[in-house]
């Protein structure tokens, strides 16, 4: 195996396991202005999901936060200088992908491929995705595909409900039959990540006066890109996983400028600016707790709150609203969704109850 790619393998398989802590700790920890972030403040994509809403409102949706827009700010830079960086090397899903494409090459010997035109064809449900979640997200105020987004599905380690599960299923099916499948068809942030290609500064290139047409590059590239009918390898699909590099066997015919400093300006680019925010203070990745006395509808209430915040931000008696719920004064200083799942009641019950005892104000 080329450096290059056991350089990658080795940073992916750090990115899932940092993924999987990031949602243990949550599940561990719980959320909250003193807890542990929720899984979507990690995601650069939260950033576009709640660009429209904070532009119009100047208020993040929940779940999203300014950790978002930074990491979302680091793909960007990461994307002008090494194009999809960030898909190739450092996403979770991605290093997911590769493994059953492995695992399906050897249980199978082979994956399938749908054909030049369909592969085109089915590449736009990428930005068909994009589309629907940005303005069915800005309408509904809420992250409306986190139930059915497999990064959630894979790291946030709830499985009370079906649809991870199926999320799951579908995604490690897809993965085994079509090399990168979510990436290719389906990905609303890979769709987006993939239009900066063009723009990459390090971007591998082909000498066709010196091409042997062995089409090498073209059989180990995840993405089918057909390499060999490219000078410069600036498709939207590609990912910058720089396989095609590593397996042209003809010295300096498909190269790119130089491994290192791609390797180099991709991680900078796209870690340094959580880094220095975080050490000037500007990263923001939980709640804070003012927005505890900007709830005025119970449909606002968090499982992070407790019943002392709710009874608080809605000027309400803690003590009957505890004795109502069966709630013990220990209780009351404590998350109202672990309280609330102790007692056989979910957050839609509370925030129920709620509104009714609003009504008899």
């Amino acid at each position: 195996m080329q450096k290059t790619q056991l350089w990658r393998r080795l940073i992916l398989t750090s990115m899932v396991v940092l993924a999987a802590w990031l949602g243990l700790r949550h599940q561990l920890v719980g959320g909250g202005p003193k807890g542990a972030a929720p899984l979507d403040s990690f995601c650069p994509f939260g950033a576009v999901e709640t660009a429209a809403t904070l532009a119009v409102s100047g208020t993040f949706i929940e779940k999203t936060n300014w950790s978002n827009l930074i990491l979302f700010g680091g793909l960007v830079l990461s994307a002008f200088l090494a194009g999809s960086f960030f898909c190739g090397w450092l996403c979770p899903l991605g290093a997911l992908q590769d493994f059953f494409a492995w695992a399906s090459k050897k249980i199978f010997g082979r994956q399938l491929e749908l054909g030049r035109n369909l592969d085109h064809i089915f590449s736009y449900g990428r930005y068909l995705m994009l589309v629907i979640i940005v303005v069915a997200t800005y309408y509904a105020n809420e992250l409306v595909f986190e139930s059915y987004d497999p990064y959630k599905a894979f790291f946030h380690f709830k499985f009370e409900d079906y649809i991870p599960v199926l999320v799951i299923g579908l995604f490690i099916a897809g993965s085994m039959a079509i090399s990168r499948f979510w990436c290719r068809y389906l990905c609303p942030l890979g769709g987006l990540v993939g239009l900066f290609n063009k723009l990459g500064s390090l971007r591998p290139g082909r000498k066709a006066e010196t091409c042997i047409s062995c089409h090498r590059c073209d059989r180990v590239c995840p993405t089918a890109v057909k390499i060999t009918e490219r000078e410069k390898i600036t498709d939207s699909s590609c990912v910058s996983c720089l396989k095609c590099v590593d397996a042209c066997p003809v010295p300096e015919t498909l190269t790119i400028k130089s491994k290192g400093l791609f390797l180099v300006l991709g991680l900078l680019a796209f870690f340094l600016p959580p880094l220095i925010t975080q050490v000037t203070g500007i990263w923001q990745s939980t709640p804070v707790a003012a927005e505890i006395e900007q709830i005025n509808d119970p449909a606002q209430i968090k499982g992070w709150m407790t019943l002392e915040d709710v009874a608080r931000a809605f000027g309400l008696d803690k003590n009957q609203l505890a004795r109502e719920l069966g709630l013990s004064e220990a209780e009351t200083g404590e998350h109202l969704k672990e309280v609330m799942a102790e007692k056989g009641k979910d957050m839609d019950y509370l925030r129920a109850y709620i509104a009714e005892k609003l009504k008899e104000k």
